[in-house]
């Protein structure tokens, strides 16, 4: 809502469904913006540096629970998200999680959207890493010219610069394990990472991001 307006969240159940809409009053979408909203690497903003793999991701995320999320919008008036998910069934699973310790290292996380970015710097710097932080893949490419690195955390679908176009880079220069975090894990061919140690599904867990480094940089391990 580049002008302004009201964000209102609704939560409650629906046909034994949970059910979460989210309302602006922003500027609305045409009928044509709302039918390609979904659709991967479609944006409205590619002059602001806009991915087109927001709504795309949002998606993906939600239909990995079991869940849908639909739109409705109405230009100048506003728009409203509604996600809708299933009951869960049977008992929680409560065994224990086990996260690999690995020696401190020096890391580079590369990622554009600053909220994931400061997620995963807080994860590593409470596990007594130390760690750089990029927004794109450009800026990676000069710290890591003039830094001493350890490991790169990198996303894959930045503007610019992918992560997979960052890690082909990155080898040209010197060997670096490297951790590639996407939401599209499911479609990306093996063949198109192989300059990557390690692929990190969206959304992650604390426990899954360590195995993950653990996988990349298996020698700095910490025996149990």
């Amino acid at each position: 809502m580049p002008d302004g307006g009201r964000l209102t969240t609704q939560i409650g159940t629906e046909a034994d469904r949970a059910r979460i809409a989210i309302t602006d009053t922003g500027r609305g979408m045409s009928a044509e913006v709302q039918r390609l909203a979904f659709e991967p690497f479609f944006t409205t903003r590619g002059g602001e540096g806009g991915t087109g793999l927001g709504l795309s991701l949002a998606q993906e995320i939600v239909q990995r629970y079991s869940g849908t999320i639909t739109l409705q919008s109405r230009e100048g008036v506003g728009t409203t998200f509604t996600l809708s998910f299933p009951p869960v069934t049977g008992e929680l699973n409560r065994t224990t999680v086990f996260v690999p310790v690995v020696e401190p290292l020096r890391i580079l996380a590369v990622e554009d959207e600053p909220e994931v970015l400061d997620l995963v710097r807080a994860m590593l710097t409470h596990a007594g890493h130390a760690v750089l932080t990029a927004a794109s893949g450009r800026e990676a490419l000069t710290i890591f010219n003039r830094e001493s690195v350890d490991l790169i955390i990198t996303d894959l679908g930045m503007p610019g610069m992918t992560g997979l176009g960052l890690a082909a880079e990155l080898r040209h220069i010197r060997r670096v394990p490297i951790v590639l975090l996407t939401g599209w894990a499911q479609e990306l061919d093996p063949a198109a990472a192989e300059d990557v140690d390690a692929i990190l599904a969206k959304p992650f867990s604390r426990e899954k991001l360590f195995e993950a480094i653990a996988r990349a940089v298996p020698d700095r391990v910490k025996s149990s």
